[in-house]
């Protein structure tokens, strides 16, 4: 659209497709999270400070778009990660765009923000890269960083817009913190700026959500 560039990745077609999605585990202890255990990114993201990621989100990027099992199928050596495709697709506008925008909603609007990160910090043809103008405006899109990463990613990616509704759940997981004392579906972050587009909370607290369910004029049966 003129001179801007939007990249806009698709969501899932159900809220059972996302928690397939959400393929979680345990963010201490698996490497999984992280860009350096895949050759791929190792060899052109630069880090200075390594931010962990939701595993079965940076797999969806590091994988081929086409063809790939979500419960860890094996896949061919040889073949072209997603990110990449996207990336030899962005440089294609090379010249004739000022402004990069990555945008998505639900799954896709965490493997925008991860795109945003990657961009960022790739070095892989740098000087083809759009760098005046490069933000990320996400929709209902689930939590994607690992607690302890958000100060680096949030320097490094400035203009991150997190844009979500108060009542859609996919937004509050996986769990900041655990309601369970397991810590599968916890330990993760929202990043970005936030911004709750039907009421004035600022962050995700599944808390203060069924605090407003049972507020609500209804049964609390129908409420939850």
């Amino acid at each position: 659209i003129g001179n801007k560039l939007i990249v806009a990745l698709r969501g899932t077609d159900s809220v059972s497709n996302i928690i397939t999605d959400l393929y979680t585990t345990n963010p201490v202890t698996i490497g999984e999270n992280k860009l350096s255990n895949y050759q791929f990114f190792r060899d052109r993201i630069n880090e200075k400070n390594e931010v962990q990621f939701h595993a079965g989100f940076i797999k969806a990027l590091a994988d081929p778009p086409t063809g790939r099992n979500r419960l860890r199928a094996n896949i061919e050596s040889d073949y072209t990660p997603l990110y990449a495709m996207i990336r030899e697709n962005i440089d294609n506008f090379e010249g004739d765009v000022t402004d990069l925008i990555f945008t998505g909603h639900s799954l896709g609007g965490a493997l925008a923000g991860i795109c945003y990160y990657l961009y960022q910090m790739d070095t892989y043809k740098y000087e083809e890269k759009i760098t005046n103008s490069v933000r990320c405006v996400t929709y209902g899109s689930p939590r994607f960083v690992i607690k302890g990463g958000e100060d680096y990613y949030n320097e490094e990616c400035p203009n991150l817009i997190r844009c979500w509704n108060e009542f859609d759940i996919v937004s509050y997981v996986p769990l900041y913190g655990s309601i369970t004392g397991l810590n599968i579906l916890s330990g993760f972050i929202h990043v970005g700026k936030s911004l709750c587009l039907d009421s004035p909370l600022i962050r995700n607290n599944i808390n203060q959500l069924v605090v407003d369910i049972l507020n609500e004029e209804k049964p609390i049966a129908v409420g939850l």
